[in-house]
């Protein structure tokens, strides 16, 4: 166990998974909070001081070694588990963990805060997307306040024709917002599916919305409930 006071980060998907009580039980007062996100869809990177320690176990840290690696991760160490490597462990660390949002913002990427509770810092991948393809985009995000009262959020990716049309769609959040505090960066991977053929003009947009009830859209203080991330006039198809 490290020796410095800092954040767990424990990933709760796929199983078998590590629960929060027992990762604290293992870090004992050097654990100033426990934290839970999937790691196969997504990377927290908590606002906390002092370093954040992800600890994985077997298909996690495979599922999860990009994203670690890609924001500046680096292993400290493994264990492993000879009867069934499902149960190996791996704690990663990653120091001021909310200053490496940059790594999946392109340039020139719109911001916007939706509803008071998140600001869509940016995104990668966009430009990436190919007609019949499978893509990767990543949304980066701030969170300003956990809803009050708590409540099941989720981030909507949309692929659209010129007109509005959905074309695909990836929705997602790996990051609970019970685990949310003011100034963490949540990182979302979206697999986006795309048609073929792709038409001109097609764009790539995002927002919040509630999971519960009428599933609204969270808008922004323009009362834009949706932001356009990349807009393509001309594909080869």
């Amino acid at each position: 166990m490290p020796a410095e006071r800092g954040t767990v980060a424990v990933c709760a998907d796929p199983t078998p998974a590590l629960d929060p009580e027992t990762a604290r039980a293992w870090f004992g007062d050097r654990a100033a909070r426990v934290a839970v996100f999937d790691c196969t869809h997504s990377l927290l990177l908590p606002t906390d001081p002092g370093p954040t320690w992800y600890l994985l176990r077997g298909a996690q840290a495979e599922a999860a070694r990009a994203l670690l690696e890609r924001a500046g991760a680096t292993l400290q160490y493994t264990e492993p588990h000879l009867p069934d490597p499902a149960y190996a462990l791996y704690l990663y660390r990653l120091d001021d963990a909310a200053s490496h949002a940059g790594a999946w913002r392109d340039a020139g990427a719109p911001e916007a805060t939706f509803g008071g509770v998140a600001t869509l810092l940016g995104s990668s991948g966009a430009a990436d997307i190919a007609p019949g393809s499978v893509t990767a985009v990543y949304t980066v995000w701030r969170v300003e306040a956990p809803p009050e009262p708590l409540e099941p959020l989720s981030i909507f990716l949309h692929l659209t024709a010129p007109d509005g049309f959905t074309l695909a769609t990836a929705d997602g959040l790996g990051a609970p917002v019970e685990a949310w505090r003011a100034g963490d960066v949540i990182v979302q991977a979206h697999r986006l599916s795309a048609p073929a053929p792709l038409p001109d003009g097609w764009q790539l947009r995002a927002g919040l919305y509630r999971l519960a009830g009428d599933q609204a859209r969270l808008r922004t203080d323009a009362g834009q409930d949706a932001v356009t991330l990349e807009r393509v006039m001309h594909t080869s198809q």
